[in-house]
């Protein structure tokens, strides 16, 4: 089973936050467009919700593979499709 790898991205620090994970990019704007508190000073518009790879989880227990983007992909206006959204 593959989870997805995301970040929220600071955009006027050029920070990163910790690492999420989501079963595909749906769930991950909802998680994103969820958050209700930001940090003192910010507001969402400061924020990227970024794509960073996957894990492929093995049905049989085994570790975990790691699927790194060389590049994180910025998803913050990008809205998957319903097809995408079937897709885990």
């Amino acid at each position: 089973m593959k989870t997805k790898l995301y970040t929220l991205y600071d955009t006027v620090t050029e920070e990163a936050g910790m690492i999420f994970e989501a079963r595909n990019d749906h769930l991950a704007h909802r998680i994103f467009d969820g958050i209700e508190e930001w940090p003192k000073g910010t507001t969402k518009k400061d924020y990227k919700l970024l794509k960073l790879g996957c894990f492929d989880k093995g049905e049989d227990g085994s570790m975990p593979l790691l699927h790194a983007h060389s590049k994180a992909m910025d998803i913050t206006r990008v809205r998957p499709t319903e097809e995408e959204h079937e897709v885990a």
